[in-house]
C-alpha cells in the first residue's frame, strides 16, 4: 500500500512537471508571438514614416526629416526590425539635405549610410552611400569627386544587375559630364537612366533626366529637341505635382524663351519658377532664376528692375552653399553695374567671379577627370551602358529588380 501511495505522488509530480513545462513553453510561445506582432507593427509603422516623409521631401518640406528621423529611431530600437529601413531612412535624409544644399548635413547621414554597409558587408548600401556622397559633391561644383563616388557605384550596380542603382548612377554621372560641358558623353548615359526610369513606372526619376538630356541638346544647338524635351519634363512634373521639378525646367523654359526674344513667354516661366521655389524655400535655383531674370531685364534696358533682380540673385546664394548660382550671382552683378555705368565696382564683381570660377572649373581638375576615366574605365562601362539600351538587357534587369 505505501509502495502504491508513493507510485502515486510520483505519477502527480511527472505530471506536474509536464503541465508546469507545457505551460511555460505556452507562455514563451505567446511572448515571441508578442514579439513577432510588434515588431511587424513597428516595420508597417516605419515604412508608412519614410513613405510619408518622402512626400514632404519632394517638395523640400522642412517636416520630412522629423519623418526620417522617427522612422530611424524605431528601427534602431528593434533588432528584428529589417535593416533595409534603417537604410532607407538614412539614405532618405541625405538626399533632403543635400536637395536642400544642407551640404555637412547630407554627408553626416551619408558617411552614417556608409557605416552601416561597411558593418554589415553590404555592398549595395556601400553603393548607395557613393551615390549620396557623388550627389553631394556635384552640387558643391567637385566634378571629379562626383564621377568618382558614381562610377564606383554603377561599378557595383553592373556587377549585380540592380536597375535602379545603373540608372541612378548613369544619371548622375551625364549630369557631371553636362557640367563639365561634355555633351556627347552624358547623352548615352541619360539615355540609360531614362528608359529604365520610365520601364519601371519611376516618372519623376524619368522627367529629371528628360530635363538633363534638354540641356545636352542646348550645348549642342540643337534648339528644336531642346525645346521638345523640356516641354516634356515639365509637363511630366506638373502631373506629378513636383514643384522643385517644374521650377527647374520653368527656370531652363524661361531661358529657352528669351534667347528667342519672346519676352512674354520667358517671363510666364519665370514667375512660374519663382512661385513653386517659393514654395519650398529652394535657395540656390531661387538664385539662378532672378540672375537669368536680371538678364531679361538687361536686354529690355530697365536696368532698375534688373538691379533688384541681380541684388536678389547675390543674397540668395550666398545663403545657399551653392557654388554655381554663387558665382553666377557675382558675374550678374558685374553685367548690370557695367551697364549702370558703375565700371569700378563692376570689375570688383568680375573678379571675385573669376577667383571662384577657377577655383571650381580648373584645367588641372579637368586633367583629373580624364585621368579618372583611364583608372576607372569609364569608356568601357559607356560601352556596357549602350548596351543596356537594348530591349533585351532592360527586360532582364526588370525581372531581376
Amino acid at each position: 500500500m505505501k509502495n502504491a501511495f508513493f507510485y502515486f505522488l510520483k505519477v502527480l509530480t511527472f505530471f506536474g512537471i509536464l503541465f508546469s513545462s507545457q505551460s511555460i513553453s505556452a507562455q514563451k510561445s505567446n511572448e515571441i508571438s508578442h514579439i513577432n506582432v510588434q515588431n511587424k507593427a513597428d516595420s508597417v509603422k516605419i515604412d508608412a514614416l519614410i513613405i510619408e516623409g518622402r512626400k514632404y521631401s519632394q517638395n523640400l518640406d522642412r517636416r520630412a526629416p522629423n519623418y526620417f528621423l522617427h522612422a530611424l529611431k524605431l528601427s534602431g530600437l528593434q533588432k528584428k526590425v529589417n535593416a533595409k529601413q534603417q537604410v532607407d531612412a538614412l539614405s532618405a535624409l541625405g538626399f533632403y539635405y543635400a536637395l536642400k544644399g544642407s551640404h555637412d548635413s547630407a554627408k553626416y547621414y551619408y558617411g552614417r549610410l556608409m557605416q552601416n554597409g561597411l558593418e554589415h558587408h553590404n555592398q549595395l548600401t556601400v553603393a548607395r552611400a557613393n551615390i549620396g556622397f557623388g550627389i553631394v559633391a556635384d552640387y558643391q561644383a567637385d566634378y571629379e569627386t562626383a564621377i568618382g563616388k558614381n562610377l564606383l557605384a554603377l561599378k557595383y550596380a553592373e556587377s549585380v544587375l540592380d536597375s535602379n542603382g545603373i540608372a541612378a548612377a548613369s544619371g548622375n554621372i551625364g549630369n557631371s559630364y553636362i557640367r563639365l560641358k561634355q555633351f556627347k558623353k552624358a547623352i548615352p548615359l541619360l539615355n540609360t537612366a531614362i528608359e529604365i526610369y520610365t520601364k519601371k513606372g519611376q516618372k519623376v526619376s524619368a522627367a529629371n533626366n528628360i530635363s538633363s538630356l534638354a540641356r545636352v541638346y542646348r550645348g549642342l544647338g540643337d534648339r528644336k529637341i531642346e525645346l521638345e524635351l523640356k516641354l516634356k519634363a515639365f509637363s511630366m512634373f506638373k502631373a506629378a505635382n513636383y514643384k522643385k521639378g517644374m521650377a527647374t525646367v520653368a527656370i531652363n523654359l524661361g531661358v529657352y524663351y528669351n534667347g528667342e526674344k519672346n519676352t512674354e513667354e520667358a517671363k510666364k516661366y519665370y514667375f512660374t519658377a519663382l512661385k513653386n521655389m517659393r514654395e519650398i524655400n529652394d535657395k540656390g535655383n531661387i538664385a539662378i532664376l532672378y540672375n537669368n531674370m536680371s538678364d531679361l531685364y538687361l536686354n529690355l534696358r530697365q536696368l532698375d528692375s534688373a538691379k533688384v533682380c541681380s541684388d536678389s540673385a547675390y543674397y540668395y546664394a550666398s545663403k545657399s552653399g551653392d557654388k554655381l548660382s554663387q558665382y553666377d550671382a557675382l558675374l550678374g552683378q558685374s553685367n548690370v553695374l557695367h551697364s549702370m555705368g558703375k565700371h569700378e565696382e563692376a570689375d570688383k564683381f568680375l573678379t571675385r567671379y573669376i577667383a571662384l570660377k577657377d577655383s571650381v572649373l580648373n584645367d588641372k581638375m579637368r586633367q583629373q577627370v580624364a585621368n579618372m576615366e583611364v583608372q576607372y574605365g569609364t569608356e568601357k562601362k559607356e560601352s556596357k551602358i549602350a548596351l543596356l539600351n537594348k530591349e533585351n538587357s532592360i527586360k532582364a534587369l526588370m525581372l531581376l529588380n
